[in-house]
């Protein structure tokens, strides 16, 4: 048997692409059925009637006049305001006979509206193109090829993929060419499986409706689309793999697949498969169907076979040209007499001459049937032996082929069971080799024993049986057994169960096998659990129960003697209302204790504890959150205070922002926020731990006191805006100058020292920006860049300040433009839009983006160029085109001109130079 599953494991594997089924009359009549029971039963969904009349329509089966009646009704009630039921109503008016919708121009402002949508995908173009096809309306197909086109690009899955190919289909040729290119795109995300079949992810839906667009977009264009007959066959296999559905969608969409896949001028695949069981019978021709995926007759002129064994490459008959049956085209046989004679799997090669240049599956396709043969056991021996008896020829019994033995074999466990016998090929005695070969032993009770013959050297089997250690798998179960011989092989015509003999067994008793109480499994009731209060003891006497009460009493008459001692602290109780509840609550409390123990139960007291428990809490909670607020200890954490870094970094340029008329006041205000949000920011610590409590324990003043967040001085040398070092620099320092000598022999001193990072050259990539980086870094750069999963999330997630790079500014500035401007892999739409989505969060304009990064000095600079750039417009001109406008709005007056006419003046200048009346050119001067 394992050999026989080798082989057709082997035979599966290497011709997985043959397409070995079609859509047969059953399928059809099974299909119907489904349909017609969703127009009895789904009367209120229109999809549904839909997807179940055009499935009918597509196996040419017509549904009753009433149920088609009562469908166009639904259908002439329809909103055909909404796309989706627009859709499936002109469908149904389409497939029905007399049933033609009345409101189409609202069908069509339905379809218009389509136009207006921000974000349409490609069903709903689909949809309201298919519909409009479908009435006979008139649309804008440029417009709609322009929303194709947006949609293609913005979602470019295998589900929107299939249905912007259909709605390609139903565009003009030219504008269609562009979508044509694509198919390769969408074919190359189809998954394989099992080298048999090819799909889409989304199932029988997606699969069968890219093939019905990428087909319909191929008719269109006239030519063959960018995938390979290989591939047609594997996605026809997947398809008819699934023809068993029983839900209308599916159905619907899997008719109208196989509908294309037979209907088109481009590929039609071609399916052949063997007519009766695969077991074939030497006597009788072998019928082969050859047909397209809806069982109908392909143009063939010819149609060759090879036949091959399974598991070799020789074939043993070769080029055997087929005899087609007279009254069915598709329907070929095999003489009877070039079967092979040897019993096994064959391969049946078949070869399709055809000159229709479709037909896709011409060669590759194979079928596989087997010769079987009849078989005999005619040596049948069986014997009750002792333990070291020698097997002779007197010691064991021959039984007759299908008989049984006339006497009752008995046996103890001291002695051992021995049967032999050969499996011959019936029709030439040749010994064979089944793959199963058992000896079943079945007690009268219905327990059965199987045991494996032996094969021996010379091609007999063997069962011998030692009953002193085998009684175990008899369970030591003693009593008449009947012994069965089961022979079956996948090559064997009729497989065997022979009866042969009856066995008195007599055993030896087997200890009960105890199991543990934690394993073992009881099915019967338990006993009830009853519960049984204890008996209360017996309480002690009046003076003991006394002196303990004065005992419990104690701190609360200390509490008093303290408060008469020291003094009430009223000033820092908190004046509020929920003062005044928390310790009235607390005195009714101690009043109910006192009550329960001179006459309440438990469950009384209780009751009561619950109402004053919970107001007194929430009042109590309200007092102590009072006094917290009012001591500021209200949390453990840090205070937030100006650390010395943030206020050296605030008075830095504190005089330049102080000054008015300052360039920093005419920055951007998206500049400023981000630089003083950058100012403001906690630095990161790097080279030293911050307090993680705002108070700590002084073990030498026996206080708490304040702890004080003190950062350390770190020089960024030049070299660090090089580099990516992570937040290090240079730490000034101490170092012990004898570390390692004792102190009593020499005393230690600490001198100055420096503590550089340690820097390595690395290559980094962006792929934001596409392009490797040689960069000095330190290893915490790179843990933090391996932390945030690639060097564009560190760069654009750390500030500016804890970058303590100008490279890595700079690198964030041109990340940011990048994607601002939409720049990246310019070459690969699919790469583009992976990125953008990637990065989206961080997306933003352009005019803000060139701006990150840059220190105030830098910012400055770049404000100075942008307003020298800008040139002043003269001041008669602007006059001028201000006349100009309020004399075309008629605002303007003639008396208005009065107010604006310019008023002489004596010049001063020509006076005093040469006198009034002797400076010739003074005139000139006296405007």
């Amino acid at each position: 048997m394992r050999l026989i599953v080798l082989l057709f494991l082997t035979y599966s594997s290497a011709y997985a692409i043959s397409l070995n089924t079609y859509w047969d009359e059953n399928d059809t009549v099974q299909l119907s059925k489904v349909l017609e029971d969703v127009l009895k039963t789904k009367k209120d969904k229109i999809a549904s009637l839909h997807y179940a009349v055009s499935g009918l329509k597509l196996l040419n089966v017509a549904p009753s006049a009433t149920l088609a009646q009562a469908v166009c009704e639904v259908t002439k009630k329809a909103d055909l305001k909404v796309l989706e039921t627009l859709y499936h109503a002109s469908a149904l008016s389409g497939d029905l006979p007399s049933c033609a919708l009345s409101k189409i121009n609202e069908a069509q402002a339905t379809i218009e509206n389509v136009l207006t949508d921000s974000n349409p995908n490609g069903e709903k173009i689909t949809q309201a193109l298919r519909s409009a096809d479908r009435l006979g309306i008139k649309v804008n197909k440029a417009a709609f090829d322009k929303l194709l086109e947006a949609s293609m690009k913005a979602d470019d899955s295998p589900n929107n993929l299939a249905w912007v190919f259909n709605a390609a289909s139903l565009l003009d040729k030219l504008a269609a060419a562009k979508y044509f290119e694509k198919i390769k795109n969408l074919v190359s995300q189809a998954d394989e499986v099992d080298k048999r079949f090819l799909q889409f992810d989304g199932g029988l839906f997606t699969t069968a409706n890219a093939i019905h667009g990428i087909l319909s977009l191929a008719e269109l264009q006239g030519k063959v689309p960018a995938i390979t007959k290989d591939q047609m066959s594997l996605f026809t296999n997947y398809l008819l793999s699934r023809k068993h559905v029983f839900t209308e969608k599916s159905a619907f969409f899997l008719l109208n697949a196989l509908g294309v896949l037979v209907n088109n001028h481009q590929l039609v695949p071609v399916s052949t498969l063997l007519v009766g069981p695969i077991m074939a019978d030497r006597s009788k021709p072998l019928t082969i169907t050859v047909c397209n995926v809806f069982g109908l007759p392909v143009v063939s002129s010819s149609v060759r076979v090879d036949i091959t064994p399974v598991g070799t490459t020789k074939s043993i008959v070769s080029n055997l040209k087929l005899t087609p049956v007279k009254g069915s085209p598709k329907l070929y046989t095999i003489p009877a007499d070039k079967l092979p004679v040897m019993a096994g799997f064959y391969s049946v090669a078949v070869k399709i001459d055809s000159d229709d240049k479709r037909l896709v599956g011409l060669t590759e396709s194979n079928i596989l049937f087997k010769i079987s043969d009849d078989i005999t056991v005619d040596d049948l021996k069986v014997g009750v032996l002792e333990k070291d008896e020698a097997i002779t020829g007197t010691s064991l019994t021959n039984v007759a082929q299908f008989s049984k033995l006339g006497k009752t074999l008995t046996a103890d466990y001291t002695k051992r069971l021995y049967v032999s016998f050969s499996v011959k090929r019936k029709s030439d005695g040749q010994l064979i080799k089944p793959s199963q070969a058992f000896v079943l032993f079945k007690h009268t009770d219905g327990s059965e024993v199987f045991y494996t013959a032996d094969l021996q050297n010379g091609g007999g089997y063997v069962v011998d049986i030692y009953l002193a250690s085998g009684h175990k798998d008899f369970e030591s179960l003693s009593g008449k057994y009947t012994a069965s011989l089961i022979i079956g092989d996948a090559l064997i015509r009729t497989p065997l169960n022979w009866s042969f003999a009856d066995f008195t067994l007599t055993l030896p008793y087997a200890a009960e096998e105890v199991i543990p109480k934690s394993q073992r499994i009881v099915y019967n009731a338990l006993d009830e659990i009853r519960h049984a209060f204890r008996q209360p003891e017996k309480r002690p006497s009046v003076i003991v129960s006394d002196a303990f009460t004065v005992i419990c009493l104690s701190p609360l008459f200390l509490l008093i003697v303290l408060w008469l001692r020291i003094g009430l602290n009223f000033g820092n109780m908190p004046l509020s209302i929920w003062t005044l509840f928390f310790h009235g609550g607390l005195a009714v409390l101690f009043t109910l204790y006192f009550v329960f123990w001179l006459q309440l139960n438990m469950f009384e007291t209780l009751k009561y504890l619950a109402f004053i428990g919970v107001s007194t809490y929430l009042s109590g909670n309200r007092v102590l959150k009072a006094i917290a607020a009012k001591r500021n200890l209200t949390s453990v954490s840090p205070r937030p205070i100006v650390t010395w870094d943030k206020a050296e970094r605030i008075r830095r340029n504190e005089e330049i922002w102080a000054n008015p008329d300052s360039i920093v006041h005419r920055l951007p205000k998206h500049y400023c926020k981000r630089y003083w949000d950058n100012l403001l920011r906690d630095v990161a610590p790097v080279h030293y731990r911050p307090p993680a409590s705002r108070l700590y324990w002084d073990p030498i003043r026996k206080v708490e006191i304040e702890a004080e967040n003190y950062p350390l001085l770190v020089i960024y040398p030049p070299e660090a805006d090089e580099g990516l070092w992570g937040g290090e620099g240079v730490v000034k320092g101490w170092k012990e100058s004898r570390p390692y000598t004792k102190k009593k022999i020499l005393p230690r001193h600490w001198v100055p020292r420096l503590y550089f990072p340690a820097l390595k050259t690395h290559v980094l990539y962006s792929e934001i920006l596409d392009k490797h980086m040689k960069i000095t870094v330190t290893e915490r750069a790179l843990r933090l860049i391996e932390q945030n999963f690639g060097l564009d999330y560190y760069i654009l997630r750390t500030p500016e300040i804890d970058l303590a790079s100008r490279l890595g500014n700079r690198l964030k500035r041109e990340m940011l433009l990048t994607l601002a401007n939409n720049a990246c892999y310019p070459d690969s739409d699919e790469r583009r839009n992976y990125i953008m989505r990637k990065y989206a969060e961080f997306v933003m304009p352009a005019e803000e983006a060139e701006w990150v990064g840059l220190d105030l000095n830098e910012a400055a600079r770049k404000q100075q160029d942008i307003e020298e750039q800008q040139v002043s417009e003269p001041l008669k001109f602007k006059y001028e085109r201000e006349l100009v406008s309020r004399l075309h709005a008629g605002t303007d007056l003639i008396a208005n001109e009065e107010e604006f006419i310019p008023k002489t003046q004596e010049s001063k200048f020509g006076d005093r130079l040469l006198g009034k009346f002797f400076n010739p050119v003074a005139k000139h001067f006296r405007r």
